[in-house]
């Protein structure tokens, strides 16, 4: 049994690990193509009209329906690090309403409106899904608790 490798079998080895790896960056387990939030903060108008699906901290409130990059992008008010949601309410795998809590939102994207106050990158509206993140801690504590 000949064990030589040839010279083109690491080559071959790299190029199929990276290949998985972009095809695993691109979709999730589920099939469905998700866009990083830092993605469309920094280049709004790429996403122009597009269904998008992201993930990230929700707050839904009267005056403050958005999703943020972190938890602690909504605790500190940093807008600029969130897009505006047009939903009501999203729900967990017991199907009882979540207000709060890491989420994966699938919806329309347009930098043209730019939500409550126009403080946000953009809005996220037509929402397809929206699912809680199970199992996530996300440490949110109301803003009026913070030194």
């Amino acid at each position: 049994m000949n064990t030589r490798i040839d010279r083109l079998t690491p080559m071959r080895l790299v190029t199929a690990l990276i290949a998985c790896a972009l095809i695993g960056a691109c979709s999730s387990d589920d099939g469905v193509r998700e866009d990083a939030v830092s993605a469309i903060i920094s280049n709004p108008d790429r996403f122009e009209g597009k269904v998008v699906t992201v993930r990230g901290f929700v707050n839904l409130a009267q005056n403050e329906s958005a999703l943020y990059l972190h938890v602690d992008d909504y605790r500190w008010a940093i807008q600029t690090n969130g897009i505006w949601l047009h939903m009501p309410h999203c729900v967990n795998r017991a199907g009882q309403a979540v207000t709060q809590g890491y989420m994966t939102v699938i919806g329309n994207f347009t930098a043209k409106l730019h939500g409550h106050a126009d403080s946000w990158i953009g809005e996220i509206d037509n929402i397809k899904a929206c699912r809680l993140i199970e199992g996530v801690a996300d440490d949110a504590r109301p803003r009026a608790l913070l030194p």
